[in-house]
């Protein structure tokens, strides 16, 4: 799944060098947990998206409607992307997309 390496110190502002071959999400969330200890949070390490011939993913229907009320996205994969967006309108559930290309960095806000 996607750890962090040396190369994503430079790219993002939430991981550090203790960081390095963590999950980027775990990794993600303590460093959020330090800013805000009361917000309510769960990381996924988990592949987005459905999978040819895999009926299991933790994004299930049950996900969409266990109390869920935003959606911050930092993914790098354009499917997983596409597929997080289509599911957050589906389900009517804000969503904040953010990424990078090259030096450039972008944030789209998306309420459905």
């Amino acid at each position: 799944m996607d750890t962090i390496e040396k190369s994503n110190l430079s790219r993002q502002l939430l991981f550090r060098d203790a960081d390095i071959g963590k999950f980027k999400s775990t990794a993600a969330k303590e460093a959020t947990l330090r800013f805000n200890p009361e917000i309510r949070m769960e990381a996924h390490s988990s592949k987005v998206g459905s999978s040819e011939g895999s009926s299991h993913t933790p994004f299930d229907d049950d996900f969409w409607s266990a109390g869920l009320d935003v959606v911050l996205n930092a993914l790098d994969n354009l499917d997983a992307r596409l597929f997080i967006d289509f599911q957050c309108v589906t389900n009517k559930k804000a969503l904040v997309d953010a990424g990078t290309m090259g030096a450039k960095g972008k944030v789209q806000v998306i309420v459905p």
